[in-house]
């Protein structure tokens, strides 16, 4: 299965972890004195297995086989979470669409609050939002 995740376990504790290649093959060292172990490989779409091994001989092949998970995801969000401010090499940028710095504010009230020091111009422009 390529790039499925291969977690190797002892009782509940994580040993090794690897990710397979475009493949499906991979390469997990684990100390020769290791028994008793369990191999959990997981990938997006399909059904994770668990197989219980005692070590591998020095070879180490292992062919394992996925069965489809036809679970439907739920919708998922992405949002951005972003500072307001921007540092450009001629000027620093104040967005502040979206934040708590837009609520209730005028123009006038957000240069007043966010005048920087040796700033010989501001410019104010904006549609919808107000920018500094």
């Amino acid at each position: 299965m390529p790039y499925a995740t291969i977690r190797v376990l002892k009782g509940d504790s994580i040993i090794g972890v690897t990710v397979a290649d475009e493949l499906g093959r991979f390469n997990i060292a684990l100390p020769t004195e290791q028994r008793h172990l369990l191999l959990e490989v997981s990938s997006l779409g399909y059904k994770s297995i668990k197989k219980s091994f005692d070590g591998l001989d020095r070879t180490g092949k292992l062919k394992l086989t996925l069965d489809n998970d036809n679970t439907i995801l739920e919708t998922v969000t992405i949002t951005e979470n972003r500072s307001p401010y921007v540092r450009q090499a001629d000027r620093m940028i104040v967005n502040v669409e979206g934040t708590m710095l837009a609520n209730g504010l005028s123009t006038l009230d957000l240069y007043n609050d966010h005048q920087i020091s040796g700033s010989t111009t501001t410019a104010i422009s904006g549609s919808g939002a107000t920018s500094l």
